[in-house]
Protein backbone atom coordinates (compact mmCIF):
# COMPACT_ATOMS: atom_id res chain seq x y z
CA UNK A 1 0.00 0.00 0.00
CA UNK A 2 2.83 2.89 -0.96
CA UNK A 3 1.05 6.06 -1.90
CA UNK A 4 1.76 9.01 -3.86
CA UNK A 5 2.81 12.50 -2.52
CA UNK A 6 0.26 13.20 -4.82
CA UNK A 7 -2.36 11.27 -3.14
CA UNK A 8 -1.97 12.24 0.07
CA UNK A 9 -2.17 15.64 -0.31
CA UNK A 10 -4.97 14.89 -2.78
CA UNK A 11 -6.88 14.21 -0.28
CA UNK A 12 -6.85 17.84 1.42
CA UNK A 13 -8.14 20.04 -0.43
CA UNK A 14 -6.32 23.96 0.11
CA UNK A 15 -10.37 25.29 1.17
CA UNK A 16 -10.80 22.81 3.79
CA UNK A 17 -7.68 23.59 5.61
CA UNK A 18 -8.52 27.11 5.43
CA UNK A 19 -11.32 26.64 6.95
CA UNK A 20 -9.93 24.03 9.77
CA UNK A 21 -7.07 26.70 10.37
CA UNK A 22 -9.47 29.74 10.51
CA UNK A 23 -12.12 27.36 13.04
CA UNK A 24 -9.18 26.93 15.52
CA UNK A 25 -7.77 29.96 15.22
CA UNK A 26 -11.94 31.42 15.97
CA UNK A 27 -11.50 28.70 19.08
CA UNK A 28 -8.04 29.44 20.64
CA UNK A 29 -9.56 33.32 20.69
CA UNK A 30 -12.70 32.56 22.16
CA UNK A 31 -10.65 30.42 24.47
CA UNK A 32 -8.48 33.11 25.20
CA UNK A 33 -10.90 35.70 25.71
CA UNK A 34 -12.56 32.88 28.18
CA UNK A 35 -9.85 32.61 30.47
CA UNK A 36 -9.10 36.38 30.41
CA UNK A 37 -12.59 37.23 31.93
CA UNK A 38 -12.24 34.27 34.56
CA UNK A 39 -8.67 35.85 35.71
CA UNK A 40 -10.26 39.08 35.61
CA UNK A 41 -13.44 38.38 37.77
CA UNK A 42 -11.27 36.11 40.08
CA UNK A 43 -8.80 38.80 40.41
CA UNK A 44 -11.48 41.64 41.17
CA UNK A 45 -12.81 39.39 43.70
CA UNK A 46 -9.49 38.61 45.75
CA UNK A 47 -9.24 42.67 45.39
CA UNK A 48 -12.70 43.35 47.20
CA UNK A 49 -11.82 40.41 49.86
CA UNK A 50 -8.50 42.10 50.41
CA UNK A 51 -7.52 44.63 53.12
CA UNK A 52 -6.89 47.22 50.45
CA UNK A 53 -10.42 47.52 49.98
CA UNK A 54 -11.56 46.90 52.95
CA UNK A 55 -13.34 50.11 54.36
CA UNK A 56 -12.46 51.50 57.41
CA UNK A 57 -14.34 51.27 60.63
CA UNK A 58 -14.73 54.61 62.16
CA UNK A 59 -13.72 55.50 65.62
CA UNK A 60 -15.92 56.98 68.13
CA UNK A 61 -13.51 58.32 69.88
CA UNK A 62 -11.93 60.74 66.99
CA UNK A 63 -13.76 64.13 66.08
CA UNK A 64 -15.42 64.28 63.22
CA UNK A 65 -13.42 66.15 60.28
CA UNK A 66 -14.42 67.71 57.56
CA UNK A 67 -12.16 69.46 55.20
CA UNK A 68 -12.88 71.63 52.14
CA UNK A 69 -10.51 72.67 49.59
CA UNK A 70 -11.61 76.35 50.34
CA UNK A 71 -10.74 76.03 53.48
CA UNK A 72 -6.39 75.19 52.70
CA UNK A 73 -4.89 78.52 52.48
CA UNK A 74 -1.14 78.85 50.43
CA UNK A 75 1.04 81.74 51.88
CA UNK A 76 0.66 84.57 49.51
CA UNK A 77 4.99 84.06 49.18
CA UNK A 78 3.81 81.20 47.20
CA UNK A 79 1.52 82.82 45.16
CA UNK A 80 3.01 85.63 44.50
CA UNK A 81 4.69 86.04 40.62
CA UNK A 82 7.80 86.91 41.26
CA UNK A 83 8.84 91.00 39.94
CA UNK A 84 11.31 90.51 37.27
CA UNK A 85 13.67 93.91 36.58
CA UNK A 86 16.22 94.48 34.31
CA UNK A 87 18.65 97.00 33.75
CA UNK A 88 19.45 98.75 30.32
CA UNK A 89 22.39 98.29 29.08
CA UNK A 90 22.36 102.54 27.80
CA UNK A 91 20.13 105.17 28.07
CA UNK A 92 17.62 104.75 25.46
CA UNK A 93 17.47 107.75 23.07
CA UNK A 94 14.79 108.95 20.56
CA UNK A 95 17.66 109.67 17.52
CA UNK A 96 20.89 107.86 16.97
CA UNK A 97 24.01 109.35 15.95
CA UNK A 98 25.99 108.00 12.87
CA UNK A 99 28.61 106.74 15.37
CA UNK A 100 25.49 104.69 17.53
CA UNK A 101 24.32 103.17 13.88
CA UNK A 102 27.55 102.41 12.91
CA UNK A 103 28.54 100.60 16.10
CA UNK A 104 25.25 98.66 15.99
CA UNK A 105 23.91 98.49 12.60
CA UNK A 106 24.22 94.70 10.65
CA UNK A 107 22.70 94.83 7.50
CA UNK A 108 19.98 91.31 7.46
CA UNK A 109 21.74 90.63 4.15
CA UNK A 110 25.16 90.25 5.22
CA UNK A 111 24.12 88.37 8.17
CA UNK A 112 22.45 85.56 5.86
CA UNK A 113 25.27 85.47 3.78
CA UNK A 114 27.43 84.85 7.11
CA UNK A 115 25.04 82.25 8.20
CA UNK A 116 24.56 80.42 4.63
CA UNK A 117 28.77 79.66 4.42
CA UNK A 118 29.15 78.70 7.81
CA UNK A 119 26.50 76.50 7.06
CA UNK A 120 28.15 75.67 3.91
CA UNK A 121 31.43 75.58 5.14
CA UNK A 122 30.50 73.01 7.62
CA UNK A 123 28.34 70.86 5.04
CA UNK A 124 32.05 70.90 2.73
CA UNK A 125 34.05 69.90 5.64
CA UNK A 126 32.13 67.23 6.62
CA UNK A 127 32.21 65.81 2.70
CA UNK A 128 36.12 66.31 2.28
CA UNK A 129 36.14 63.92 5.43
CA UNK A 130 34.51 60.95 3.86
CA UNK A 131 37.09 61.45 0.85
CA UNK A 132 40.38 61.21 3.68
Amino acid sequence: MKMDIKEIFGRFSVRKNIIKIAAFTLIFIIVLLLASLVFNLVAERNYRNSSAAAEVSEDPDLPEISIDAGDLKIPEAYTATPEFTWKPYRTPSDKWSEEEIRRFWKDPADVIIEAYADENRKHIESILEDVR
